[in-house]
């Protein structure tokens, strides 16, 4: 199937009430069973087939409501019309690291630019209920890891995630707002014009709801996964004990992900969240530089490029595995399972240290095969 005829198909059946990621991944899963394709699914052919991919009553009545509506492409025309792009994992603006999570989102819609997502993205969250020694912290770090060329992603939510998407936009870096909620819908309602801001700026939203979803408590769980599946590292910026931001956090952790937390007064309730994650072991930062080495940033990849006593110019790697992995890649092109054997590497540690060499422009992955770029490609 063609990619935009998957992505109509795809962004259309999301579109129907009741059927959810979960559902459309059963629902793919059973038709690759039966060798069906989609499009005979969503033309109903054979007439059972709804039922064989076990659409209860409800979400088959919205599956019709929705099909005398629109059809898949009309859907995705109204869609472009609203200034909504729509993409999926095999486009090149699906932002790379969140590409490699087990749960990712199968569609996304965005706004605006994504250009910046795959530079250094470093998460930065905390509580809604912002203190002045919270926008202090925000206005020293945020600001240093804009000048180390990173990508501030956060929940576009009032307090410490609205300030930091600020101080990004203030100090001329990109960032990106993961929303919980589809574009029809703005919370706070307060965060409107600041949207448009970010967007006239360069910067870019995406969600994975359709736009008629509106903020739902459950939601945000949901959405966290993906700010923590996006980045390099998530930094906690003050929390409660039971923050939200402990969801976010937890998901960096499954993923592999740094987690970093800025310890707080001792007289503050919003410096018990921080200080729980602390005690479970995220690093404790004080400063940009602090969070980069927890994210990987100044471990990967190449120090610098020195020329030796002939004036050749030499590779000098931080790290002597992603030294390794490039130099195996140097010798001859793999697959990640291929390289993973060569290395006797477990595949986590492998894509961990993949993603940092590809987004420091090292390593391209191409048709599912990795390249190393030689040394004259780099400079």
């Amino acid at each position: 199937m063609k990619r935009d005829r998957q992505k109509q198909l795809w962004a259309a059946l999301l579109a129907v009430e009741g059927i959810g990621r979960g559902s459309l991944k059963k629902i793919l899963k059973q038709l690759e069973s039966l060798d069906i394709p989609l499009e005979d699914f969503w033309q109903r052919k054979p007439a059972q087939i709804w039922e064989l991919c076990q659409l209860t009553a409800s979400q088959q009545t919205a599956l019709r409501d929705f099909q005398q509506r629109f059809s898949p492409e009309g859907y995705y025309g109204w869609l472009k019309a609203q200034g909504i792009n729509t993409i999926i994992s095999e486009d090149k603006e699906y932002p790379t690291l969140l590409n490699q999570i087990e749960d990712k989102p199968l569609v996304l819609y965005t706004k605006g630019s994504l250009s910046g997502v795959n530079q250094r993205p470093i998460a930065v969250v905390g509580t809604r209920q912002i203190s002045g020694y919270g926008r202090n912290v925000i206005e020293q770090i945020v600001p240093d890891l804009v000048a180390y060329h990173v990508s501030i992603v956060s929940g576009f939510m009032y307090g410490v995630d609205t300030y930091a998407h600020q101080q990004a936009v203030k100090h001329d870096g990109y960032t990106v707002g993961i929303l919980g909620f589809g574009f029809n819908h703005m919370y706070p309602a307060g965060n409107h014009q600041f949207f448009q801001e970010m967007l006239a700026k360069g910067n870019g939203f995406l969600t994975e709801y359709p736009p008629w979803v509106g903020s739902h408590r459950s939601n945000f769980p949901q959405r966290n996964r993906i700010v923590a599946g996006m980045s390099l590292a998530v930094v906690v910026i003050e929390a409660a004990a039971d923050s939200g931001s402990h969801i976010t956090a937890g998901y960096a952790g499954d993923y592999g992900r740094g987690v970093c937390a800025v310890p707080g007064p001792i007289t503050s309730k919003y410096s018990e969240g921080t200080k729980n994650l602390i005690n479970l072991g995220a690093k404790l930062v004080g400063s940009a530089g602090e969070i980069l080495e927890e994210a990987g940033v100044f471990q990967s990849g190449w120090s610098q490029l020195a020329p030796d006593e002939n004036g050749s110019l030499q590779l000098c790697f931080a790290d002597t595995l992603q030294e390794k992995i490039y130099q195996s890649l140097l010798n001859g092109s793999a697959t990640t399972d291929e390289l993973a054997r060569q290395l006797q590497l477990s595949i986590s540690t492998l894509n961990t240290n993949l993603s940092l060499l590809e987004l420091e422009g090292y390593v391209v992955l191409r048709n599912g095969i990795w390249l190393a770029k030689t040394p004259s490609k780099l400079v």
